[in-house]
C-alpha cells in the first residue's frame, strides 16, 4: 500500500466500495481487475466526483459516466480523504492498491512510484531539458508524474494519458490536479495528430509492466505495429512498447526520461532498442540501475532502472553513460557514470551493470532457467503463528495442517525425506504450515481457540494477512521438487524436497522439467563447484553475507554432463537455444515444455 496513508480511513473507503454492489464496470475499462473489483471500482466513480466538485464538467465523457452514475459516499469519509489528500497522504493511490489485487495489477503492469524516486527522475529531466513547454504522462496511473511536474513547472501543460478509467479518474479528483486528463491508448495516441506540438517536451513516467504472457494477441499485434522495427519480438513486455514508441516520437527539442524494467537492457527482445540508443549518437543517453536488492516496488520482483534521453544537440557526438543507485528514505544515490562505447555491438549487453555475470562456467552447460522455475515459498505474513511445531499440530484437525520447513539449518545430507521431517519435528522446530482451506474445518473447537488467540494478538490486522480473504487463509504453494535456501555467509544448502514439504518464504522452491535431474542438481549445488557458482551469482552483502535472488538462480550455468539424458528434451535439441547464456526474465518467457508452464502461485 502507498506511503504514508491513513490505513484506517483507506479500509473504510474499500469497505465502503465494495458494499455498493454497483454494476460492475465494463473489463475494458479497467483491463485485468476482477467482476468484484470492477464493481467496486464502479462505486469509487462516487468518491472521485465528491472529491472534484465542478472540475468534473471538464473530464473526458467516459470519466463523467463513470462519476455520475456512481452511488455518492458518506460526507465523513469525503471530508477525511480530503484532509489526507492536502496533507500529501496518498489515499486514492492506497485505495486503487486495497481493490484491486496484486495479481490483477500485475497483470494491468500498474505499479505506483515512490515520491523520491519521481523527485529524482524530476531533477534528471530539468537537468538534461531544462524548463519543458508540455510534459506527457504515458500510463499515468493516479499521477504521481503528472502532480509533481505541475508543482515543478507550474507554466508547463501537463498531459496525464492512461488507459484505465479509474486510475484517471483518481488522478483527476486529486487537489491541484490542473492537467490534462486523456483516456486513450498511449501506444495509439502518441502517433496521432492530438499530441501537443509545442517545444520542447518531455515525455516522463512509469509506463504499464505488463508481461508478454498477459497481452491479448489483438493488444500485442496493435503494440508491434506502433512500435514499428524497435520490438520484434514476441517476448517484450508492454513497457518495451511504450519506450518504442516514445522514441520514434520524440522530436528534436524532446526528452525521454522512463523508469522501466531493466530486463530489455540484458534480454534478447531488447536488441532493437538497445541499437537505437546506441544510434542516437546527437542525443546523450543515460540509464540509471537500481540492483535487485533495492525495493522500488515492495512485494514484486522486478529490476528497476531510469533512462534518460537527452535532446539532440549539433557538434560532437553525445555521450552513453550506465551508473547504479541507491534508495534510501534520505533519496536516491547514483554511483559514478561509466562511459560505455557507442559502436557496433558494443552494448549487446546493457546489464552487465544490474546483474553481475557468472565467471565461471562450462562449454557445455544449461540455464538453470532453462529447465525449471523457481519462487520464494510460502509467505504467511505471521510465521508465528501459521508455522506451527509438533505440539501446536497435534492440538489442530489433521486436515488443517500441510508439512512444511523453516529452514534447512538442522537438516543433514541432501534429501529431505518423510524421516527427516519427522527428525526435525521432533526437534522442536516449526515443521507444520496451518492452512484452513476447507469452510468445515473453521468450526473446529481448536481452530476457534487458534483464530482467537490470533485475533488477539492483532494477526488479521498484519500487512499480508489484512489482504487475504479470509485473512488466515494463507497461499496455496505447490510442494517444489527442490529446496534451496538462498542465503548463508560461507554455503548455500540444497536438498530434494522428497517429503513434498512446502518450503517457508525464506526459501526458494525449485520446480524442474524432469524431477530425475533433482537428485543430480542437488549434489551439483552442494559440491564447491556448485557452490562456487552460487556464490558468484550472489549479492554480497555485510557482514560477509550472501544472498540470491530467484533470476539469479535462473541464470546458474548447469553442466550439461550431470542431467538426465545429458539434459537432451524433445523440444530443445544440444546446440539449441539453450547453448548462449541469457537473462532470466528472458529464459523463463522462452520456456515452452507443459512442465514449466505449470501454475505456480506467487507472492
Amino acid at each position: 500500500m502507498a506511503h504514508n496513508v491513513a490505513v484506517d480511513l483507506v479500509r473504510n473507503l474499500v469497505a465502503w466500495a465494495h458494499g455498493q454492489a454497483s454494476p460492475p464496470l465494463a473489463e475494458t475499462a479497467v483491463p485485468g481487475a476482477s467482476p468484484e473489483e470492477r464493481s467496486a471500482l464502479a462505486a469509487v466513480g462516487g468518491i472521485a466526483a465528491a472529491l472534484v466538485g465542478e472540475r468534473v464538467s471538464r473530464w473526458p465523457i467516459d470519466l463523467r459516466r463513470w462519476a455520475s452514475a456512481a452511488p455518492k459516499p458518506p460526507q465523513d469519509l469525503i471530508d477525511g480523504a480530503k484532509r489526507k489528500l492536502e496533507a500529501d497522504e496518498d489515499v486514492l493511490a492506497a485505495l486503487y492498491e486495497g481493490i484491486v489485487s496484486g495479481r490483477n495489477r500485475r497483470r494491468l503492469g500498474t505499479f505506483f512510484t515512490p515520491p523520491l524516486v519521481v523527485e529524482f527522475m524530476l531533477e534528471r529531466a530539468e537537468h538534461a531539458l531544462g524548463q519543458p513547454a508540455i510534459v506527457i504522462d504515458p500510463g499515468a496511473g493516479v499521477g504521481a508524474f503528472s502532480l509533481a511536474a505541475k508543482r515543478r513547472w507550474p507554466h508547463a501543460e501537463v498531459v496525464a494519458v492512461d488507459i484505465n478509467v479509474v486510475t484517471l479518474g483518481l488522478l483527476g479528483a486529486r487537489p491541484g490536479a490542473d492537467v490534462t486528463l486523456v483516456l486513450d491508448d498511449f501506444l495509439v495516441w502518441a502517433a496521432g495528430a492530438n499530441v501537443p506540438a509545442r517545444q520542447p517536451r518531455l515525455w516522463i513516467g512509469n509506463p504499464p509492466y505488463t508481461r508478454h504472457q498477459e497481452l491479448a494477441p489483438a493488444v500485442k499485434d496493435a503494440a508491434s505495429v506502433a512500435a514499428g522495427h524497435l520490438v520484434s519480438s514476441g517476448l517484450a513486455g508492454l513497457s518495451a512498447y511504450f519506450l518504442a514508441v516514445t522514441l520514434r516520437a520524440l522530436a528534436p527539442s524532446d526528452a525521454l526520461c522512463f523508469l522501466l524494467p531493466g530486463s530489455w537492457t540484458a534480454a534478447r527482445y531488447g536488441r532493437p532498442l538497445r541499437e537505437a540508443l546506441r544510434d542516437l549518437t546527437d542525443r546523450p543517453v543515460a540509464l540509471v540501475g537500481f540492483g535487485s536488492e533495492v525495493d522500488v516496488f515492495p512485494g514484486t520482483r522486478v529490476t528497476a532502472m531510469v533512462l534518460v534521453v537527452g535532446p539532440a544537440c549539433t557538434g560532437a557526438p553525445q555521450s552513453l553513460t550506465t551508473a547504479t543507485a541507491s534508495l534510501d528514505p534520505s533519496g536516491v544515490t547514483v554511483g559514478h557514470p561509466v562511459l560505455r562505447d557507442r559502436r557496433d555491438g558494443a552494448i549487446e549487453d546493457l546489464g552487465g551493470w544490474l546483474w553481475p555475470r557468472q565467471q565461471s562456467g562450462y562449454s557445455d552447460h544449461v540455464l538453470l532457467g532453462d529447465i525449471a522455475r523457481v519462487r520464494r515459498g510460502v509467505a504467511t505474513g505471521a510465521n508465528d503463528y501459521f508455522l506451527l511445531t509438533a505440539t501446536e499440530k497435534a492440538a489442530l484437525p489433521e486436515a488443517a495442517t500441510v508439512r512444511a520447513i523453516r529452514r534447512l539449518r538442522h537438516l543433514d545430507g541432501d534429501r529431505l525425506s518423510s524421516e527427516a521431517h519427522e527428525g526435525l519435528a521432533a526437534l522442536g522446530e516449526k515443521c507444520w504450515l496451518l492452512r484452513i482451506d476447507d469452510s468445515g474445518l473453521i468450526k473446529d473447537p481448536a481452530l476457534q481457540e487458534w483464530l482467537q488467540r490470533a485475533t488477539n494478538s492483532g494477526v488479521p490486522q498484519r500487512y499480508l494477512a489484512s489482504r487475504r480473504n479470509p485473512w488466515y487463509l494463507v497461499e496455496a504453494v505447490v510442494p517444489p521438487d527442490v529446496i534451496l535456501s538462498p542465503m548463508g555467509k560461507r554455503r548455500m544448502r540444497a536438498v530434494v524436497n522428497e517429503a513434498e514439504v512446502i518450503p517457508s518464504n525464506a526459501l526458494y522452491g525449485v520446480y524442474l522439467e524432469d524431477k530425475a535431474d533433482a537428485q543430480r542438481i542437488v549434489e551439483w549445488l552442494n559440491r564447491p563447484e556448485g557452490q562456487i557458482a552460487l556464490l558468484e551469482r550472489a549479492r554480497a552483502y555485510g557482514a560477509g553475507l550472501f544472498k540470491l535472488e530467484p533470476k539469479d538462480v535462473l541464470a546458474l550455468r548447469i553442466p550439461r554432463s550431470i542431467l538426465a539424458d545429458g539434459g537432451v528434451r524433445p523440444d530443445r535439441p544440444v546446440g539449441g537455444r539453450n547453448s548462449a547464456a541469457r537473462h532470466p526474465s528472458d529464459v523463463e518467457a522462452g520456456r515452452k515444455s507443459e512442465r514449466a508452464r505449470r501454475e505456480v502461485p506467487r507472492r
